[in-house]
């Protein structure tokens, strides 16, 4: 087990505080569980009071925050407006290595980075954030801890925290993978039963209406549907909508 006796006694509110604090769905599309269990492991080690997960989106290079503990809402959303990419998670990341300000108040980092002004303002006095880095080299997105009285991490508390963040980075890439495995699975039992259920269909309004049934019970949607175009006027008829109970279809000229 790791965590320093704070980490330990917030264990027994952390639940119900993570549940709160979780800001959406993951780039990666992974448990939220296990995040969780990575940050709350963080701040404990550090002996801190607050923390955050960013993870990094692969195709548009954005690093949104996708789990917090330790700051209130407010906060944590005030901190994500002012410019996530100029945020120490971002910094330590570009530089591939931890970024350790122990002092906001002194910081050279304060002039380009707004957001330290606002920590300070909230009474957090330092904070480190570690890249998320998997040993092939690719960059997961990042971990940070806050403080709100002056601490000095020792080099163990550092090195514990480095080898924290490449078995996460190292664990988020494994989910990673299982998921995608999983989700390629899916998507060939999804056409292997496409494939025999339409085999004996002859009806094209039949053969459509079957592959929305399926389409729609694989991804949850609300609504799914054959749009027929017109390709002198350029519009589309949705003459059937398999939906959800309770929504309205949306059958019509387009």
């Amino acid at each position: 087990m790791v965590g320093g006796t704070r980490g330990l006694d917030r264990a027994s509110t952390f639940h119900d505080h993570r549940t709160a604090a979780l800001t959406g769905p993951s780039p990666w599309g992974l448990d939220s569980a296990l995040l969780a269990e990575i940050l709350e492991a963080a701040i404990g080690i550090a002996d801190a009071d607050a923390g955050l997960v960013r993870l990094l989106e692969p195709l548009t290079g954005r690093l949104p925050r996708v789990l917090h503990q330790g700051f209130d809402a407010a906060l944590a959303e005030r901190m994500e407006v002012l410019v996530p990419g100029e945020a120490p998670c971002m910094l330590a990341i570009r530089q591939r290595a931890p970024l350790l300000i122990e002092a906001i108040e002194t910081s050279p980092f304060r002039d380009g980075m707004v957001v330290l002004d606002l920590l300070r303002e909230e009474g957090f006095v330092g904070l480190q954030s570690t890249p998320l880095i998997a040993a092939d080299g690719t960059v997961i997105g990042c971990i940070a801890i806050h403080r709100r009285t002056p601490h000095r991490p020792s080099p163990r508390v550092l090195q514990r925290l480095d080898l924290l963040a490449r078995q996460a980075a190292d664990r988020v890439v494994l989910a990673r993978a299982e998921q995608t495995r999983r989700e390629r699975e899916a998507r060939r039992a999804l056409l292997r039963g496409l494939s025999d259920a339409l085999r004996y269909l002859c009806d094209p309004a039949a053969i459509e209406r079957e592959a929305c049934l399926r389409l729609a019970a694989h991804l949850g949607t609300d609504h799914a549907y054959f749009i027929a175009l017109d390709p002198v006027t350029g519009r589309g008829t949705v003459t059937d909508d398999v939906v959800r109970d309770g929504v309205r279809p949306v059958t019509g000229d387009y």
